[in-house]
Parts: structure tokens; sequence; C-alpha cells
């Protein structure tokens, strides 16, 4: 998986070379922008999804089949305290990445009643994943449109670099925009892997010394966020 992310940031930086300065500099521009709108935009939707209840019944089928296959008792067992479901939790063969997602949505879950784990941790689990398909969406919009702007614009100001010069520092800033762009697919596959319980997506991630160190460092901050 090293050598598919080193991939992509080699082929921004060679494109970003060919690019040269203005072009790279207005696709990292329009990338940023379109990361920030998206992510607000999202947040918003999200919450108007969620206040008219259209979350509610999304992607159940395949949160099912991922229950099913992690721990089928998850879908089946009843309990009637917190208390009594965090402790079937902690002594159940879950991957440890799988259950301390579940535990933390369990904390921050106040019930009364009998419910099953799959009960009170779907509801989190269905909004981070429409969450991370509306952000991609979103994603794709805006940055065609800043990118359309950007590029309107730069036809206006032209500005000549030397040839050298244009190329180093296209080839610099497509590198970063390669970067960035690996560290967003790693971070959606985090999010997804913890969501859907995907054991054998995080396992092969946690092969990665990009993905691992990321993960570290910053990843595991930014995926408790969504769950």
């Amino acid at each position: 998986m090293d050598a598919l992310f080193v991939t992509i940031v080699a082929t921004y930086s060679v494109s970003g070379c060919f690019k040269g300065l203005i072009k790279s500099f207005c696709c990292l521009l329009a990338f940023s922008f379109a990361i920030l709108l998206a992510f607000y935009f999202t947040q918003a939707i999200v919450s108007v999804l969620n206040e008219n209840g259209l979350i509610k019944n999304a992607f159940s089928s395949i949160l099912q089949i991922s229950f099913k296959n992690a721990d089928d008792q998850l879908l089946t067992n009843t309990f009637s305290s917190q208390q009594e479901m965090l402790e079937f939790i902690n002594q159940s063969n879950l991957p440890n990445f799988s259950k301390e997602t579940i535990v933390r949505i369990v904390e921050n879950n106040v019930f009364d009643g009998s419910f099953t784990v799959y009960d009170i941790v779907a509801p989190t689990l269905k909004t981070n994943i429409v969450s991370v398909v509306i952000f991609f969406i979103l994603l794709l919009i805006f940055y065609t449109i800043f990118k359309t702007i950007i590029y309107l614009i730069r036809n206006v100001f032209k500005i000549h670099f030397l040839i050298f010069t244009n190329r180093v520092a296209g080839f610099l800033i497509g590198s970063i925009l390669g970067i960035f762009f690996v560290l967003l697919i790693i971070q959606i596959l985090f999010i997804l892997s913890n969501s859907l319980l995907l054991n054998g997506l995080f396992e092969k991630l946690m092969q990665s010394e990009i993905a691992l160190n990321y993960y570290e460092n910053i990843g595991v901050k930014l995926t408790s966020i969504f769950v």
C-alpha cells in the first residue's frame, strides 16, 4: 500500500513539474478551498438530513452484514443498561479498533430500555458513512468550480517565470498537493474501516508505514471526531 501512496504523490509531482508554478498553485488553492467548503457544508447537510430522519435507513443492509461478520451477537443480544452493554463489548472477540469505536459510541449514548449494540451504534455509523459520501461529492463539485474560476483569473493576469524555476516550483507544489490527496484518502479509509467494522481494511492500512504514522499522530484524533 505504501507503493500506491508513493506512486500517487510521484504522479502529482511530475504533473506539477509539467504544469509549472502557476497552474500547480491554482490546483493547490482550489483543492484547499474545496476541502474547507466541503467539510463545512457536509456538516450542515448531514444535520438537516438527521433532523428530517433521512439517514435512519441509509446503508442499513451494509451495516448489518458488517456487524454479522464481526459478531452476530451485536445484532441479537439485548442489554438494559449501558454498563452491561460495555462489559459485553469489552469481553467480545472484536478487533481492538472495532471495539474502541463501539465503546466510544456507547459511552456517548444514554438509553432506557432493552437494545442491541447495533441499535445504539448504527445511527452514529450511518451518519459517518453518509458524511463521507456527501463530503466526497461536494469536494469534487467545489474543486471543479474553484479550479474553473482560478483558471479564468489566471488567464487575465498572466505571469511568466524562468522555465527551470517554473518547473521546480511546480514540482514542489504538485508534491504537496499529492501528499494532501494521499492523506485525505487515508483518513477516509480509516473512517470507513471504523464505521463498517472492516477489520481487513484496517489491518491493511496498519501494514503501511505512511498510514500507520499518520494514524498514530493525526488520524486517530480526527477519526475519533466522527465516532
